[in-house]
């Protein structure tokens, strides 16, 4: 109880308005964990949720509450450079891809300023304007198949 006052009275914005609303809850007769529960929630922090699990359990089942909180706080530091390092790797993924959406629209785009009538048969021609709705619904496609390469759920 005092760590969450102390939290409530000092941490910045909006983490003090939140711990203080849970602090004011818990006032008026709520459990604890449920209160920090809803500030995870209200935050969308899957961290801050196992940290009210690691809590929540270690009530339950007693033991060194630091050092629960310890080895939470690594896990939420392992996870963070985890996702950090995966975003590095697939940086190049991610630039390929946005290359590979590009290129077919810079070339047109390069064609039909330097002849500009080259690309008419394109656009006027029924076999030009079904060439167009394939490449385009295939660019779409082949745009879907290469996010879902390059995002990776950590």
């Amino acid at each position: 109880m005092q760590a969450i006052e102390a939290v409530a009275a000092e941490a910045p914005e909006p983490s003090n308005r939140e711990f203080g609303q849970a602090m004011s809850e818990i006032r008026l007769g709520r459990p604890m964990i449920d209160a920090l529960g809803d500030i995870a929630v209200r935050m969308e922090s899957q961290d801050f949720e196992w940290t009210v699990m690691a809590i929540s359990i270690q009530r339950e089942v007693g033991g060194n509450l630091a050092e629960v909180l310890q080895a939470t706080a690594e896990t939420m530091l392992f996870r963070n450079r985890f996702r950090r390092e995966v975003k590095a790797l697939t940086a190049e993924g991610r630039i390929s891809m946005y290359i590979m959406l590009a290129l077919p629209i810079m070339i047109a785009l390069a064609i039909f300023i330097l002849n500009p009538g080259y690309l008419n048969p394109l656009f006027t021609t029924l076999p030009g304007i079904i060439a167009m709705v394939v490449a385009v619904v295939m660019m779409g496609i082949g745009a879907l198949i290469m996010v879902k390469i390059v995002k990776i759920e950590v």
